[in-house]
């Protein structure tokens, strides 16, 4: 008879089949909304990455305070935020892709007038948390918070999902190709490894490349 204690039990290895590319900028200003604008300019360069599956835009949204200066209100749709020299440009990417993603490096994205410049990036596995938010999920503008998160958790069981808690929050409107897209967001915990690992990878719901439905670690519940 042989058993495995526990504590000899092999750790659970994040696979690299999809990462995060963090990306050195040089940019100080961007639009508050800027979901749109940068998959646009993003798009103009890597013409599969609207379409790629499993890519990833990780939305921008600065510091909540710089130097005295504070974060607007993401419903203050013509104000700009400041960036700090740390901040990176994020895309969640299939393995397959990285190479490709290179053509970024270089380049100057014009974000509605704002001028970034993009450098060298690293490649991040993805994080080992059993808490995930997701910023903007694409919801009806009629969907409740209540209907909202029920078919969400539907929708995280039909993907085989393992969680103890959802909590949904405010809704926001941004800036798509035909007019306003509304998303609702949405807070997870309470799951293994290797279904945080999972949602991260494939996020929720439509429109990853402008961001939505892209999860990233969060406190605990």
């Amino acid at each position: 008879m042989h058993w495995q204690d526990e504590a000899d039990a092999i750790p659970y290895k994040i696979p690299d089949d999809v990462v995060d590319l963090s990306f050195s900028i040089s940019c100080t200003t961007i639009p508050i909304d800027n979901a749109y604008a940068l998959s646009a300019a993003i798009t103009e360069i890597l013409p599969w990455f609207s379409s790629e599956p499993d890519v990833g835009l990780h939305i921008m949204y600065g510091g909540a305070s710089i130097n005295g200066w504070q974060r607007p209100d993401m419903d203050e749709k013509d104000e700009t935020i400041l960036l700090s020299k740390r901040s990176k440009l994020r895309l969640r990417l299939p393995k397959h892709r990285i190479e490709d993603a290179e053509q970024l490096c270089g380049k100057v994205l014009d974000l509605a007038g704002h001028r970034m410049e993009v450098g060298k990036f690293k490649s991040m596995l993805l994080v080992n948390t059993d808490t995930l938010l997701s910023r903007h999920i694409v919801s009806a503008v009629e969907e409740d918070e209540e209907a909202f998160t029920e078919r969400m958790f539907r929708e995280l069981q039909e993907m085989g999902l393992g969680l103890t808690k959802i909590l949904s929050g405010r809704d926001h409107a941004l800036a798509g190709p035909d007019g306003p897209i509304n998303t609702k967001s949405l807070l997870v915990s309470g799951m293994t490894v290797q279904d945080s690992v999972a949602l991260q990878a494939k996020g929720i719901g439509p429109g990853r490349s402008m961001g939505f439905g892209l999860f990233i670690a969060s406190k605990s519940l």
